[in-house]
């Protein structure tokens, strides 16, 4: 019956994990019968497990993977889990989570409950199961042989039990042998990117709830073309969320989405720069950014004082140091009660190029209609334009870029979490900060200012300072995270 068939199962992993191997793709199609006892096969994903908890590819069967399968870990628990889902299935004909598109699994995994059990199921083996298929590793079984002993003494416990019959019986040995109702897809190694984005789809879902009343913001996205012309616009929308600094001065954060970007300039992109390459592919994890650059006003309300050479509670607050923003963040952080920071380099060019592959988000230049630099000195084939010798309010555009957020290009430099590299070989391929390999203790600044020439407002342009400097053309924005 079911429970013997998972207690040959159970026997089975632990044959293996004392070997120090891990199955990493058990299910219903890799256990074969021999007259009624089942024998794990394709070892085709399995791995040396030497201790504890590894990371590595994405890889098994969506339906029957633990939720941390799906970000590359796996340990013993990772086969626990899918046990959990075995015997499940054996004992009700369905799978605990039956969505069948990935994004509705993984949010399902991540967030949600398995469908409830038949009261018929003994509770002491309901508990077996529930054990199982614990959403944190730790609280699952330690080992195959500590959950096949609590289901043998389930089990036992249960036969004493007056038990009425399923509703519809299941014959185990039918589930090994006719391919379960379940998401097909199988998972290798040269998918990982697309389940990593599913993976931050579903997390990005998550996030936003934390939000009672999240918003819904419109904007206009401009056309600039070659010559620096604007040659349109388009409609958009996102969500936001805003955060009350003090009574009637918000601060609105724009719901950034998870995905892949190539970091970096192109090849024939004008006025490129060593430090620009290598081009690279990166994965991004949601996150919200602020809209705007900090203003003076909420600045100061965080801070208490203003250190600005050009002062204005709509200009960006500037004469910052990296030091000084990373203290307004903590400040934010405690009296919002959540988790303020300054962007990496990866998320803040993601962000700014709103999914274009162009120089600027609008295209392959930019005028100071859009972004507020010397307009003396514009970029490529664009006209002179007017250079206005200091910082402007930071909403002075009527346009936003593709994720609704202005002021990326111009204006003031903006601090990001790095240390400074001089070109991306040994980057990392996903946005979290990069501090390791580092010649300097100088942080990455983005986005150029009103000080210098268009082309230095490209989104792959990058620069540095030390994290003690403070000039009157630098600034930041910050981002929120889980």
């Amino acid at each position: 019956d079911a429970v013997n068939m998972t207690l040959g199962i159970l026997s089975g992993l632990e044959h293996l994990h004392s070997k120090k191997i891990i199955h990493r793709d058990l299910k219903p199609d890799n256990i074969l019968l021999q007259g009624t006892t089942p024998r794990l096969a394709d070892f085709g994903l399995a791995r040396l497990l030497k201790t504890g908890v590894h990371s590595g590819i994405v890889a098994g069967t969506p339906s029957y993977m633990a939720p941390e399968a799906f970000e590359g870990k796996r340990s013993e628990q990772t086969d626990i889990w899918s046990a959990g889902v075995i015997l499940y299935q054996l004992l009700t004909g369905k799978l605990p989570f039956p969505q069948t598109e990935l994004i509705a699994l993984l949010a399902a995994l991540l967030r949600g409950t398995p469908e409830t059990l038949p009261p018929t199921i003994p509770l002491a083996i309901q508990a077996v199961i529930d054990k199982a298929l614990q959403k944190e590793m730790p609280n699952r079984f330690h080992s195959a042989a500590e959950m096949r002993t609590a289901l043998q003494s389930a089990y036992y416990t249960s036969t004493y039990q007056q038990l009425e019959p399923l509703d519809k019986p299941v014959a185990a040995k039918k589930i090994f042998i006719d391919k379960p109702s379940s998401l097909k897809t199988e998972i290798y190694g040269d998918e990982t990117l697309q389940i990593v984005q599913a993976v931050e789809t579903a997390k990005h879902s998550m996030l936003e709830t934390r939000f009672l009343n999240p918003e819904r913001l419109k904007f206009r996205v401009p056309t600039i073309d070659e010559n620096g012309k604007l040659s349109g616009y388009f409609e958009q929308e996102t969500e936001y969320f805003t955060e009350t600094v003090t009574p009637g001065l918000t601060l609105e954060m724009v719901s950034i989405p998870a995905g892949t970007f190539l970091m970096g300039s192109a090849k024939n992109e004008a006025e490129r720069t060593a430090s620009e390459q290598p081009q690279h592919e990166v994965v991004v994890t949601p996150f919200f950014m602020s809209r705007y650059p900090i203003t003076q006003a909420i600045w100061s309300a965080i801070v208490g004082y203003n250190p600005s050479k050009f002062k204005g509670d709509n200009l960006p607050v500037e004469n910052v140091s990296w030091n000084e923003a990373t203290e307004f963040c903590s400040k934010l952080s405690a009296k919002a009660d959540k988790n303020y920071r300054l962007p990496t380099e990866a998320e803040w060019e993601y962000a700014a190029r709103g999914g274009s592959l162009t120089a600027f988000a609008f295209g392959n230049n930019i005028n100071t209609d859009v972004a507020n630099y010397n307009g003396l000195y514009p970029y490529r084939m664009a006209c002179r334009e007017k250079f206005y010798g200091r910082t402007r309010p930071v909403d002075f555009s009527e346009f936003a870029n593709q994720f609704g957020l202005c002021d990326m290009y111009g204006n003031v430099w903006e601090w990001c979490q790095d240390f400074w590299h001089e070109n991306y070989i040994g980057a990392p391929s996903n946005s979290l900060a990069w501090l390791s390999l580092a010649k300097t203790t100088d942080r990455v600044v983005r986005g150029g200012s009103w000080m210098v020439n268009g082309g230095n407002c490209r989104s792959a342009y990058r620069t540095h300072s030390a994290p003690e400097t403070k000039t009157p053309d630098t600034g930041f924005r910050i981002v929120f995270s889980s």
